[in-house]
C-alpha cells in the first residue's frame, strides 16, 4: 500500500477550513453548554421540588439519549412542525443540550462538595440564597469540578464528528466526501487522523496545565530565605498560625521568589476556617 501524497497535500486547504468549522462548532456547544449548566444549577440553589424535577428530567434526558437521535429529531422532525434549522444550528442545539446535561452534573457534585459548615456560617451574616451561590459555593464548586469540566469539554469537541449527519462540514464529513470522490480511504482516513491528534492531544495537555493552575494557583509561596521553613512566614495570615505565634508576611510589601521552600497555604482554607470558627 503506497500514499499518494500529492492528493494529500491537496486535500489539506479543505481541511484546513474543516477544522476552522469543528473549533468553531465545538467552542460554541462549551460556552452555550456551560451557560445551561450555570443556568441549571442556580435554579437547584432555590430548592424548589417542581424546579429541580424538571432538571433531573432534562439531565436523564439528556444524557441517555444518543447525539445522532437528537441531530435528526431536530433536522428531520422540526421542518415537518414548519421550523427549518440548517445543520449547523441544529449542531448547536443538540450538542447544547447534550452537553448542558453533563456540565450541570458536574457543577452540582462540585457545589455539593462544599461543606455544610461554610452554607451555615453565609446564613448566620445575612447572606442570601444568590449571594450564597455565587460568593461560596460556585467559586469552589467550579475548582473542585475542573476536571469533570475539561474532560466534557474535550467530549464534546469529540462529538462534534457526529454533525456530519446533518451535513455540516466539519472533519469527518470532509474526509467522508473525499473517499465518496477519489476513493483514496487509507489518506483520508490517515489526514483524518492526525487532524484530530494535532488538535485534541495539545488541547488536553494545556486544558491540564490550566487545570493545576486554577487549583493549585490559590496558594501563596513562603517568603524565599533561610529561614523561612522555621520561622512559618506566609502570605496568607491562616488563623493556624497566627495561633501558633508564628510571623505573617504582609502581602503588600514582601516580594515572592521562587526559592527552594515549598510551604503553602490557601486563602479557600481561610474562608473555610473563618466560617468553621463562626
Amino acid at each position: 500500500m503506497t500514499f499518494d501524497w500529492s492528493f494529500i497535500l491537496g486535500t489539506l486547504p479543505a481541511f484546513g477550513k474543516a477544522v476552522w468549522v469543528t473549533l468553531q462548532l465545538g467552542t460554541m456547544v462549551i460556552f452555550t453548554s456551560l451557560g445551561v449548566a450555570l443556568l441549571n444549577v442556580a435554579l437547584l440553589s432555590l430548592q424548589k421540588p417542581l424546579l429541580a424535577a424538571f432538571i433531573r428530567g432534562y439531565v436523564e434526558l439528556a444524557r441517555n439519549t444518543p447525539l445522532l437521535i437528537q441531530l435528526f429529531f431536530l433536522y428531520f422532525g422540526l421542518p415537518a412542525l414548519g421550523l427549518s434549522l440548517s445543520g449547523f444550528a441544529t449542531a448547536v442545539i443538540a450538542m447544547t443540550f447534550l452537553g448542558g446535561g453533563y456540565l450541570t452534573e458536574a457543577l452540582r457534585a462540585g457545589i455539593q462538595a462544599v461543606p455544610t459548615s461554610q452554607l451555615e456560617a453565609g446564613r448566620a451574616i445575612g447572606l442570601s440564597r444568590w449571594q450564597l451561590l455565587r460568593h461560596v459555593q460556585l467559586p469552589q464548586a467550579w475548582l473542585a469540578s475542573l476536571p469533570a469540566l475539561f474532560a466534557n469539554f474535550i467530549f464534546l469537541l469529540k462529538e462534534t464528528t457526529v454533525a456530519s449527519a446533518v451535513a455540516v462540514p466539519e472533519l469527518l464529513y470532509t474526509t467522508k466526501n473525499y473517499i465518496a470522490l477519489y476513493y483514496k480511504t487509507y489518506e483520508m482516513l490517515a489526514v483524518l487522523t492526525l487532524m484530530c491528534v494535532l488538535i485534541f492531544l495539545p488541547l488536553s495537555l494545556a486544558l491540564r496545565v490550566v487545570e493545576r493552575r486554577l487549583q493549585h494557583g490559590q496558594f501563596g509561596h513562603r517568603v524565599a530565605g533561610p529561614s523561612a521553613a522555621s520561622a512559618g512566614n506566609w502570605r496568607g495570615s491562616d488563623p493556624r498560625h497566627l495561633a501558633a505565634g508564628h510571623p505573617v508576611c504582609n502581602p503588600r510589601r514582601c516580594r515572592l521568589r521562587r526559592a527552594g521552600a515549598t510551604g503553602r497555604t490557601t486563602d479557600s482554607g481561610l474562608a473555610a476556617s473563618l466560617s468553621g470558627a463562626v
